[in-house]
């Protein structure tokens, strides 16, 4: 079994040279929307991404990556249990802090233990309060959603020569569906759900506020990492189209 690749566009011929194989199962690599893929490499919007996750039931999106190789092949050897679910340690971090989300008013000085000593230069001017947006989501929803009986969630942010991770782990297990129904409803509405807890837009915040988001389902959490890039190629980061990654997440 390897991987059936279905591309067109010239742009991603570089992915023909590489050395792809799952001895699992076969995975197809597609940028057509008709045809469905688990790993959709798209040109695509994020709302049309988000449709195809909805529609096809993919796992992984990657979208107008500056590293399209290391994109495919970290999910190719993710599902070929290499590494697997410790995607942290795929970074050689500079920076490594680390805070237990405790009560909501210790948020301001968790996040100044979370932001000491990263280093904001040649990210986008506006990287730090992203930072804080991502953070703060986090952190309010491990407090609004964990029960008495759960442990503490936690935050770590990373940062190698090249991005910063924000992982974020909560105790607590999400189903596929939720997670990719919340953000297409978000990306479509742009506005706060009427029925259920919460707003139903910070998962999506986070998603515009990012290049990759990656969802990983444990036995006794589900981990969050957020990757920005260390890249200026658009003023505004939220134009930046994000990869999305879902792992183990089952129903």
């Amino acid at each position: 079994m390897g991987i059936k690749l279905n591309i067109q566009h010239s742009e991603f011929e570089e992915i023909e040279n590489l050395n792809l194989h799952s001895p699992n199962q076969n995975i197809a690599i597609g940028d057509e929307l008709q045809k469905a893929s688990d790993i959709f490499i798209s040109r695509y919007d994020t709302l049309i991404n988000l449709k195809y996750l909805v529609d096809n039931g993919a796992n992984h999106i990657i979208a107008n990556s500056p590293s399209l190789k290391d994109e495919i092949k970290s999910v190719v050897d993710f599902i070929n249990d290499e590494r697997k679910n410790n995607l942290e340690s795929r970074i050689a971090p500079k920076v490594q802090n680390k805070v237990i989300i405790e009560s909501e008013d210790g948020f301001d000085k968790s996040l100044q233990h979370l932001l000491q000593d990263i280093d904001f230069d040649g990210y986008h001017e506006s990287i730090s309060s992203k930072l804080n947006l991502v953070t703060n989501e986090f952190y309010t929803n491990d407090i609004f959603h964990r029960t008495s009986t759960q442990k503490k969630g936690e935050i770590r942010v990373s940062q190698d020569d090249y991005k910063i991770i924000i992982h974020y782990k909560s105790y607590t297990k999400v189903k596929k569906s939720s997670i990719v129904s919340s953000l297409y409803r978000a990306a479509k509405e742009k506005k706060p759900r009427q029925e259920g807890r919460g707003a139903g837009l910070g998962l999506y915040f986070i998603l515009q506020n990012c290049d990759r988001l990656q969802v990983v389902q444990n036995p006794e959490s589900t981990d969050f990492y957020v990757y920005i890039e260390k890249n200026k190629r658009y003023k505004d980061i939220s134009k930046r189209i994000p990869s999305i990654n879902l792992y183990n997440l089952k129903e």
